[in-house]
């Protein structure tokens, strides 16, 4: 979806393997839906990438979906509502180690803007779930932008400091081998 909400590619992938399990209780699809696909992985794959060309890309658990169509997006593009740390709750593991995890979109949805998706027994809508974390987005856009500015700043000190050492390293070296 665009920044409006309205929907730029709802497409199925022509399947390559048999399907195991259409897991219809929560996608919603069925053999009938993809009986119908048109579109090769290849194919979706090269609409998604030149949508995707340097716009920012927001969603739920992002991982996932750009694992599926084996692509990648460049980190500070990347705004997942999943990894978002003041999205995300503070947990202690039967392991003992404690840290912050991922919150359900349903439950993100219902906190943060008093919606309610993914209602039991229905299958989900791709829809709604990604129109309900571009409002996730939406609501915190200005410090969310503002994090991401000050992280690429430390990404950016931090390989300064290595070019710096790296430099360093490179001149210093034939220096101290001519006084000894």
């Amino acid at each position: 979806i665009n920044w409006k909400g309205s929907v730029i590619l709802h497409a199925y992938i022509r399947q390559t393997e048999p399907v195991t399990d259409y897991r219809t209780h929560v996608s919603g699809i069925t053999e009938k839906h993809l009986s119908c696909a048109k579109l090769s992985l290849e194919e979706c794959r090269a609409i998604v990438l030149q949508h995707l060309h340097n716009r920012i890309l927001v969603g739920h658990a992002l991982k996932n979906d750009l694992t599926a169509l084996c692509i990648s997006h460049p980190w500070w593009l990347i705004r997942d509502t999943a990894e978002y740390e003041p999205f995300m709750k503070y947990c202690h593991s039967s392991h003992g180690g404690e840290g912050l995890w991922p919150r359900k979109l349903k439950d993100l949805a219902l906190r943060e803007l008093g919606k309610h998706i993914q209602k039991a027994g229905k299958p989900h809508n791709s829809w709604e779930d990604a129109f309900a974390a571009l409002n996730l987005y939406q609501k915190v856009r200005g410090q969310w932008e503002q994090d991401i500015v000050e992280k690429t700043k430390k990404q950016m000190d931090l390989e300064y400091q290595r070019l710096r050492q790296e430099q360093e390293m490179f001149f210093v070296l034939p220096h101290v081998m001519q006084q000894q």
